[in-house]
């Protein structure tokens, strides 16, 4: 039984994970209002309005990126898919892999959005691009999306289901001692 099958343990380890970006997204609404306080031109709080805003982003997408390793380690060490196929071996680093580039691109965007740098044709280069890489692996994506009901059945309703079988009573002399 790994460390993340105690009751509480993902929860513990989202916290854990999410502290250190709470507390600094903190300090940033702070000095967001301690900027709009001071007596400087309105150049300068335009310049430090971006700069906050481009760390709080950043603060997001560390939380984000987090967030989802520690809920795809979980998922990967505690679902029923893990002890039947070993299908988080072969999955478990493409999935952690895209959704850490998924967050950084969406990151990426919504700072040169700020900077109203024109991301509409990154937008739509981005989707032709995933277009392409979805027609040459039809195959494989066909095979893992046809498991994905399952999965999410096993993620939300598996444990409701299953109840712990009491241990089975050691008895001298008998074929299980």
């Amino acid at each position: 039984m790994s460390a993340l099958a105690e009751p509480g343990a993902l929860r513990k380890r989202l916290l854990q994970a999410l502290k250190r970006p709470v507390t600094y997204a903190l300090l940033l609404i702070g000095a967001y209002a301690a900027v709009h306080r001071l007596p400087i031109q309105d150049g300068w709080t335009a310049g430090l309005d971006d700069a906050i805003f481009s760390i709080a982003v950043a603060l997001v997408g560390l939380a984000a990126i987090r967030a989802y390793g520690v809920v795809l380690a979980w998922y990967s060490t505690e679902s029923a898919l893990h002890a039947e196929t070993g299908v988080d071996r072969e999955f478990g680093p493409l999935l952690n892999k895209l959704g850490t580039i998924f967050v950084v691109v969406a990151a990426t965007i919504a700072v040169l959005q700020h900077f109203k740098v024109n991301v509409q044709s990154l937008v739509v280069s981005l989707g032709v691009g995933s277009l392409a890489v979805g027609l040459a692996a039809q195959d494989t994506l066909v095979r893992l999306l046809s498991r994905l009901p399952e999965s999410v059945y096993f993620l939300f309703f598996f444990h409701l289901t299953i109840q712990p079988s009491p241990p089975i009573a050691r008895i001298p002399g008998s074929v299980f001692h």
